[in-house]
């Protein structure tokens, strides 16, 4: 039965690229995404946009969980489509340099089982993008503690974020309203502990925050140039 597979890329605009080839270039992805969306390819499409990097949240229609020799296709999608051709800076890997970096994903609230289950029952009102910044001691340790309780799924949240981490940057992807469907993985009442030792570990230290005189943009919501699902 087909089921989606999730997936955030980071890129970094060249710095002679101007605003307006941007904009041509998110025409074209919109409009790109539009027809696969018809054609059953994605389900949802959503690109961001924070200065000179771009952040692109793709959920893929796939017959099955791609195994590691089938997530070629996924890595590879945006730059496959020629999403941003040309205008995008290589980001080196070990296998070769990239023009879109696929992002680890870390954590989430649900897991797709198949693709009637987790379409929308409602149109979101926005389907937006945030980035948090780490310093460089505190990014694994973001990680380890979201992937146990991810793992642990007892936590409930909005059911459509999903944050990835890729250096020292993450993105999470959501839509609004936020409590719209809130679920947890498990779909059962619990108390998370793996949520109870991250609040022990101080969560706001590990945050380079957009604001330093405050404790509150952990998180920044950056702006939205393609919405499509």
């Amino acid at each position: 039965m087909p089921t989606v597979e999730r997936a955030s890329y980071r890129g970094f605009l060249r710095p002679d690229v101007t605003d307006e080839e941007v904009a041509r270039a998110a025409a074209a992805v919109e409009s790109d995404a539009r027809r696969l969306n018809a054609e059953g390819v994605v389900l949802t499409v959503c690109l961001t946009r924070y200065g000179r990097q771009v952040f692109l949240y793709v959920e893929h229609i796939v017959p099955r969980h791609p195994d590691r020799e089938a997530m070629g296709s996924i890595t590879g999608f945006p730059a496959a489509r020629e999403w941003f051709d040309g205008l995008l800076a290589l980001y080196p890997q070990f296998g070769g340099d990239v023009p879109w970096a696929y992002m680890h994903p870390v954590f989430w609230f649900d897991e797709p089982k198949d693709v009637e289950s987790f379409r929308r029952a409602q149109e979101p009102d926005a389907r937006c993008g945030r980035i948090a910044h780490f310093y460089p001691d505190t990014v694994i340790d973001y990680v380890v503690h979201h992937q146990l309780i991810a793992r642990e799924g007892l936590a409930v949240g909005d059911r459509y974020q999903f944050i990835s981490v890729l250096d020292d940057v993450a993105f999470s992807y959501f839509e609004t309203p936020r409590d719209r469907e809130r679920v947890n993985i498990r779909r059962e009442e619990g108390e998370s502990k793996e949520i109870q030792r991250w609040l022990d570990v101080d969560p706001f230290s590990h945050f380079d925050h957009f604001d330093p005189g405050t404790l509150e943009r952990d998180f920044l919501v950056i702006d939205t140039l393609v919405s499509v699902g």
